[in-house]
């Protein structure tokens, strides 16, 4: 079976998950703390499990993430975390999406490595809020080949069976911690399985990717993931990004490193790299001053106006902002001002 025809099998099987600016005077402002939710995985952990998110109720998560789409906020505190989405770059830096009480509202805007908190563009001016949350990818704890209700199945893989022609067995990403890494592969066979120095790993403690609605894959080409990917573990001080591709008969999941050549998945029996393959990254909708994409996502709010994630150009930049129902084009805090982009990108579904 060729590549094209796995993609289609796993589209198939599995559509639930499947689709495709430095400031001058900052101005610092904390209004009320969110709510605060256990940091996620910084750092290699010592031949132990990594630290885990809290346990939520899924019918609550999943109520509250198909009508606002807020379901993966993480609380920072002055640390962005390793889950979190990387939406734009500046001096050669990446930005993350994050949001912040302000002015009775929750604001949507940027945070960088060396920024104490949430810069958005309020009032004219770029506003520095804290404490802050950042949009990542939510991973449940798991083990011996579970798979949680809400996973986001991503592959496919058919064995032959007795009693049919063919058995499809869909593939969840998971990681789990291996050797001081934090290693990214697919539920299966009892654990979680990746690709190792050669090798076909598995781990009976692992956690599993929770599906979202903004997440979607697309094909990639190595080398080119800055700003585009998300990160779901890390070795050697390199982040993991989750990948897929066809090997051993069927579409597994597995993971890339900005240096490598291929995604390294598994077929079965040893850790292979293939050339070919896709990349899990954040669905982002065209829209304009004139212009809400219907699929657009809520992510913030103020005065009872839901307001939206954007991202723009900006000076050979990409910022990141906040678009409102009642407010024209997407506003960005930058250079200790308040831009307004009029063609952007928003994050949807």
């Amino acid at each position: 079976m060729n590549y094209a025809g796995l993609c289609l099998m796993a589209c198939a099987v599995a559509a639930v998950f499947l689709d495709p600016p430095t400031g001058a005077r900052i101005d610092a402002q904390t209004d009320r703390n969110p709510t605060r939710i256990e940091a996620a995985w910084n750092g290699g952990p010592k031949e132990a499990a990594p630290q885990k998110a809290p346990n939520r109720d899924l019918s609550e998560w999943e109520a509250t993430n198909k009508k606002t789409g807020e379901g993966d906020w993480q609380a920072a505190d002055e640390r962005i975390p390793q889950d979190a989405l990387e939406a734009g770059n500046e001096d050669g830096l990446l930005l993350y999406s994050c949001r912040g009480a302000h002015m009775g509202g929750m604001q949507l805007g940027r945070v960088r490595a060396d920024f104490h908190g949430c810069h958005i563009g309020y009032g004219g001016r770029e506003v520095e809020v804290a404490p802050y949350e950042v949009l990542a990818a939510t991973w449940m704890e798991a083990s011996y080949g579970e798979t949680p209700a809400g996973a986001a199945p991503a592959g496919a893989s058919p064995a032959l069976a007795a009693d049919a022609p063919f058995r499809v067995t869909l593939l969840a990403p998971c990681r789990a911690a291996w050797r001081g890494a934090l290693q990214v592969g697919e539920v299966r066979d009892g654990g979680c399985v990746f690709g190792f120095a050669g090798q076909q790993v598995m781990v009976d403690r692992y956690e599993v990717l929770v599906a979202s609605p903004w997440m979607t894959w697309a094909p990639a080409v190595p080398l080119a993931l800055d700003g585009i990917a998300i990160a779901g573990g890390s070795e050697n001080g390199d982040k993991l990004y989750v990948c897929r591709a066809a090997a051993g008969g069927g579409l597994h999941v597995g993971k890339i490193k900005r240096s490598a050549l291929g995604c390294s998945v598994t077929d079965g029996r040893r850790e292979v790299v293939a050339k070919r393959f896709e990349l899990l990254i954040p669905r982002w909708r065209t829209g304009t001053e004139d212009s809400l994409p219907v699929s657009a996502l809520p992510q913030g709010r103020e005065n009872g106006a839901s307001q939206y994630l954007c991202r723009a150009q900006r000076s050979n930049t990409v910022q990141i902002g906040r678009v409102s129902e009642n407010q024209a084009g997407c506003h960005i805090g930058m250079q200790g001002s308040e831009a307004v982009a009029t063609v952007y990108d928003v994050l949807g579904q």
